[in-house]
């Protein structure tokens, strides 16, 4: 009698086990890229880049590729290069108004064998987040819209929620709590990750409350916690180095530094963060931001 109930103990034992292993191991390694692949209108200037672009673009193989920048000229490559992916758009920074200067369009492309689209949403990063073209006060007048995608990852049955940002660094506290805050009233309770052109270094005071406020929130500076870094710490263009403009002119770096940044959950298992800086000609690069990716790992039982 008494073997018997050990027999049955032991494999009660086991089965929890096993559950637990197969619950650990049933997880999924997932990469993003976060682009700010600079605006451009004239065809003749975005030619003599176009074809660097998508040799950055489609080089790793990304799940998930998150596009600052983006104008219509562009987007039709985009489209026709990036065809293992499906877009989500989102709207015009300038709201369509034609009375601003710029405008970019802020693109989420992710793979349709590994993520199911669950929700989608924009809005600009200003006071009256739903009124479209419009700016925090005492910034740049341009306009800057946030695009976001709320992705179910097939493997694990998990979902994530990937934001596209593009902020004004003056301010840029007050546009990531206009971010949170938009976010909050979706009632998503998926992980986040949020990559982009944050327009702010880290020496900067406004990145110390900016810092603090997605700490907050649960979100980490992937740089700061990867195992692994891959590249240099600045992320656009410095002294010597140039991009291809338009009227077969060049823009010229001044100071190289960091203001491109991916902050993600911190219950992700970061694996890998990469500045992916590579000029395509001596000195020549595809735009005046180098590409950042990470690679994490998230788990069913999360």
């Amino acid at each position: 009698m008494f073997i018997k109930k050990l027999l049955i103990l032991c494999i009660m034992w086991l089965s929890g086990y096993c559950n637990l292993v197969l619950a650990k191991d049933l997880a999924a390694e997932i990469s993003l890229l976060s682009y700010n692949i600079r605006v451009e209108h004239d065809p003749h200037a975005w030619v003599q880049r176009r074809e660097a672009a998508f040799n950055e673009l489609l080089a790793m193989d990304y799940d998930i590729i998150a596009i600052q920048e983006a104008s219509e000229l562009m987007l039709a490559d985009y489209v026709d290069n990036l065809s293992e992916y499906e877009m989500y758009l989102g709207g015009r920074s300038d709201g369509r108004s034609w009375k601003q200067s710029w405008y970019e369009f802020m693109p989420i492309f992710y793979k349709t064998d590994k993520f199911k689209l669950e929700k989608s949403g924009y809005f600009w990063v200003s006071e009256t987040p739903h009124k479209p073209g419009t700016t925090l006060k005492n910034t740049k007048k341009n306009a800057r819209v946030f695009t976001w995608v709320s992705l179910r990852e097939i493997t694990t049955n998990k979902s994530l929620l990937v934001g596209n940002v593009h902020i004004h660094g003056k301010r840029a506290d007050d546009a990531i709590r206009v971010i949170l805050n938009e976010l909050k009233k979706e009632n998503i309770e998926n992980q986040i990750v949020l990559a982009g052109d944050f327009n702010i270094t880290p020496d900067a005071k406004l990145f110390m409350n900016l810092n603090k406020e997605l700490n907050n929130a649960g979100l980490i500076d992937a740089r700061q916690v990867s195992p692994l870094l891959i590249g240099p710490e600045q992320t656009v263009i410095g002294k010597g180095e140039m991009v291809p403009s338009s009227k077969n002119k060049f823009k010229y770096g001044k100071n190289a530094r960091r203001i491109d940044y991916i902050f993600l959950d911190d219950r992700f298992e970061v694996i890998e963060y990469a500045n992916r800086k590579r000029a395509f000609k001596p000195n020549l690069f595809v735009s005046d931001h180098f590409p950042i990716s990470v690679t994490f790992r998230m788990t069913a039982n999360e």
